[in-house]
């Protein structure tokens, strides 16, 4: 799940397990952009077997399972504020 804005400036915000999510990273780094750099990430370990189970996911899920396509920052701004996770959208206009 996640969302994306495409142009300048663009963000991507992916939610998944891990191992798709560095894969779908990796996808995305090897397009031909003039520019792509992750600049947060956030990782939320399993407390139990349990939770490390296939619907563990869908639990901990933050976004919509969708994927999908906004037009502006203000728009990713408000879903982030909305899931919670402000502090992660915060690194996204941080330049290093």
């Amino acid at each position: 799940g996640g969302f994306s804005k495409h142009g300048y400036p663009g963000v991507c915000v992916v939610e998944g397990n891990l191992t798709n999510v560095l894969e779908f990273v990796r996808q995305v780094q090897r397009l031909r952009w003039k520019h792509m750099v992750v600049r947060g990430e956030q990782v939320e370990h399993c407390n139990s077997i349990e939770m490390c189970a296939s619907n563990a996911i869908d639990i901990a899920r933050k976004l919509p399972r969708s994927f999908i396509e906004i037009d502006s920052m203000s728009d990713a701004s408000n879903i982030c504020f909305q899931c919670g996770l402000q502090e992660l959208f915060g690194t996204v206009m941080k330049r290093n």
